[in-house]
Parts: structure tokens; C-alpha cells; sequence
């Protein structure tokens, strides 16, 4: 198998998201939340990946209760 990435972007540090805030509004909460329960239902309950996007869904429903509207 030939390696064809350079070294450069092999080794690329990863900068922190300390800095990357998403601004989503409510509406938008809901949208993500329906569609993490939807692909949480193509896993049968107690898998692994079905508690992580119950666990993801949590944490956009709580993410929800500070969301600001859009700032124009």
C-alpha cells in the first residue's frame, strides 16, 4: 500500500475547539435531537452505539435550554 499523504498533513496538529461556539437556536436543537433519536432506533436498545446517541441526544436537550435566538 503506497502512502500517498504527505508528511506534512500526516502529522498536522489538531488545534483545540476551545474557541468554536455553534449558535443554534432552539428550532435548530430540535432538528439535531429528532435526528439523533431517529438513528438511536437503528440500534437495538442497550447496544453500545444506541447509549452513545442517547447519551448525545441528552446532551443537545440540555445544550437546548441556553439557546439564544440569532443575533442580526
Amino acid at each position: 500500500m503506497v502512502d500517498r499523504l504527505s508528511h506534512r498533513t500526516r502529522i498536522r496538529p489538531r488545534k483545540p475547539m476551545t474557541k468554536y461556539f455553534p449558535d443554534f437556536t432552539k428550532q435548530d436543537y430540535v432538528l439535531i435531537i429528532d435526528a439523533l433519536e431517529q438513528r438511536q432506533h437503528c440500534f437495538v436498545a442497550g447496544d453500545r452505539m444506541y447509549n452513545e446517541y442517547a447519551s448525545l441526544a441528552a446532551e443537545m436537550r440540555r445544550r437546548m435550554q441556553s439557546a439564544v435566538p440569532w443575533r442580526t
